[in-house]
């Protein structure tokens, strides 16, 4: 049976979503989305599952590429992208004319988090951004965003010793009580944000869907709670399901 389970923390686009209102661009366009599944927490790399069909001859273009690394879009009837991200694992099942096919996306934000390296940054003076800009930088397509942060300075030398890009930027950020949030919504590209984003759009809404749990993510404790000022919604895991139609 069909269905929709959504788990995420962060605002996604407007209007109310059937299942069948879904469609992929990037690959197998065309495609009839069965399942989807997605998550995105802050301080984590965002991730959807999407399970479809198509028939052979729409998809044999497809089947003989080398998907991993190319940006899909999950999109819905007006266009409002819910994902976007480079495809992390596929799955095809060939049967008679028609072809099962099961992409595992993640946000760009994993391209951050590929190679580690070591360095030293020496100027007490230097802006926690610019040092987060710089590093964000080293990764093609790299951006940030700081919501959350002013003008604070290193205080004092900054040492990076065999971490990726994420690493680093986590660890910077952690001094701020700041997470960082992967833009999901705009390209596959290594953008994130440091802070929740003010996004003017309203959640998600799906349509005949049910809430099934609601928890508190650990990484609102693990950050200083209300006390270190941040918004509990902020950091809820919301479950929620939709037959399929």
């Amino acid at each position: 049976m069909a269905h929709i389970s959504l788990e995420t923390a962060v605002d996604g686009p407007a209007g109310r979503i059937k299942l069948y209102d879904l469609h992929l661009e990037g690959a197998f366009e065309g495609c009839r989305i069965k399942e989807f599944r997605m998550k995105s927490v802050p301080g984590e790399h965002a991730w959807a599952c999407i399970q479809a069909e198509q028939s052979l001859r729409e998809a044999k273009e497809w089947i003989y590429h080398k998907l991993e690394g190319i940006p899909v879009a999950v999109k819905g009837a007006e266009g409002e992208i819910l994902f976007c991200g480079p495809v992390k694992k596929t799955s095809l099942n060939v049967s008679g004319g028609s072809c099962r096919i099961e992409l595992e996306l993640v946000s760009g934000s994993a391209f951050l988090d590929l190679k580690r390296r070591s360095c030293s940054y020496q100027d007490g003076n230097l802006l926690l951004r610019q040092l987060m800009k710089e590093t964000v930088c080293e990764i093609p397509g790299g951006a940030i965003i700081f919501p959350a942060m002013g003008e604070e300075v290193t205080g004092q030398p900054v040492i990076r010793y065999l971490e990726t890009a994420w690493e680093f930027l986590t660890r910077l950020a952690s001094h701020r009580n700041v997470p960082l949030v992967p833009d999901i919504h705009t390209t596959g590209e290594p953008r994130i944000f440091a802070g929740i984003p003010n996004l003017p759009v309203p959640p998600v809404q799906w349509e005949d869907s049910a809430i099934v749990q609601i928890r508190q993510d650990r990484r609102f404790f693990q950050a200083g709670g209300q006390e270190a000022g941040l918004n509990p919604k902020d950091f809820w895991h919301m479950i929620l399901k939709t037959q399929g139609y």
